[in-house]
């Protein structure tokens, strides 16, 4: 479901409260956060990271996190990112571990798959302790289902002992 631009503004600005004066002229004021507020929507914006374009979602879901409405998206894909950053945001992790006896002292590594964005600084905890002694294959996995997930950090390159 796509939202008009009128949609859109009333997401923005939801409750207008009270009126109020500066310099003779009356002007409405939006909800700065302080009396009566009756919230049943919540709105996020967010990046979709899914291809180069980089569209800008603004998303609006309800108390329990299930998407109602999403718009900025120029492709589905961009539907179907924002219906699983409101469920379960997930994320390919990339990083290094330090080598043993090979011709670099680090080795990139990365995730087979994507992993809750949650569990990321546990799972850096575990990559961090890992030491590796080359020669490391491309795709070799470093470290099988970590932190219990089922994904597995893989080298993303080669390593040549010295």
């Amino acid at each position: 479901m796509s939202l008009t631009n009128e949609e859109l503004a009333g997401l923005q600005g939801e409750v207008q409260i009270g009126v109020r004066r500066r310099a003779g002229l009356g002007e409405k004021r939006k909800n700065a956060g302080f009396g009566r507020r009756k919230r049943i929507e919540m709105d996020e914006k967010f990046i979709c990271i899914v291809c180069p374009v980089g569209c800008e979602l603004q998303v609006r879901t309800d108390e329990a996190g299930n998407l109602q409405a999403v718009a900025g998206n120029r492709c589905g894909r961009g539907r179907k990112y924002a219906a699983e950053e409101c469920r379960m945001p997930m994320r390919m992790l990339t990083s290094t571990v330090r080598v043993e006896n090979g011709r670099y002292p680090r080795l990139p590594v990365i995730t087979s798959e994507s992993i809750p964005k949650e569990m990321i600084p546990q799972v850096m905890a575990a990559i961090n302790s890992v030491t590796v002694t080359a020669p490391v294959n491309l795709r070799e996995v470093v470290i099988k289902n970590v932190c219990g997930l089922p994904a597995d950090i893989l080298a993303s390159r080669s390593m040549k002992a010295i």
